[in-house]
């Protein structure tokens, strides 16, 4: 029977190993021939930036910023107002005077800042007027209800005009 010889490794692979450097070689130089010029182009961009003016900011005059800021603060109130617990005073004020006749609200000029609100009503008689302002008190929204001013009327089955201030507590 013959020899079989069995070659797993080439001979001749010395020729492809050079072909290869070669061509690693070449990549090599050409990205660093690359590298060369995008620096180049990008030193060219920066001193054509540097050399152009400052973008200009458009400034605007002092009664324009003041009226602005004069909208941007009115906002800030509204939108501070619109956060207050309004449904919690009103409901405290209708728990107090529903099914009482013997007084009658007609305003009511809340102010969230101080924490007060101010009420003005009519009342059949003095006493009726006095217990009105120990039901508000007792509703629990308001505190320190007090009397800021009251008149007789001779007109109408009201008598007594009054006047009422009280402490709002606006945390819900």
């Amino acid at each position: 029977m013959p020899v079989i010889d069995i070659d797993f490794q080439p001979r001749n692979g010395r020729r492809l190993n050079v072909v290869l450097g070669a061509v690693l070689f070449a990549l090599v130089l050409h990205a660093g021939w690359r590298v060369g010029v995008l620096q180049r182009e990008l030193e060219e961009i920066t001193s054509r930036q540097s050399a152009r003016p400052a973008p200009r900011t458009r400034t605007m005059p002092a009664a324009e910023a003041a009226r602005l800021d004069q909208q941007y603060q009115t906002a800030r109130a509204i939108i501070s107002d619109l956060q207050i617990p309004w449904n919690g005073l009103f409901a405290g004020i209708e728990q107090a005077s529903s099914g009482y006749s013997d007084a009658e609200l007609l305003s009511v000029q809340p102010d969230p800042r101080k924490g007060s609100v101010g009420l003005s009503g009519e009342a059949r008689d003095f006493p009726a007027m006095l217990a009105f302002m120990s039901r508000l008190e007792s509703a629990g929204t308001l505190r320190g209800v007090h009397l800021v001013s009251h008149g007789i009327r001779p007109d109408g089955p009201r008598a007594y005009a009054f006047k009422l201030s009280a402490r709002w507590e606006t945390a819900p």
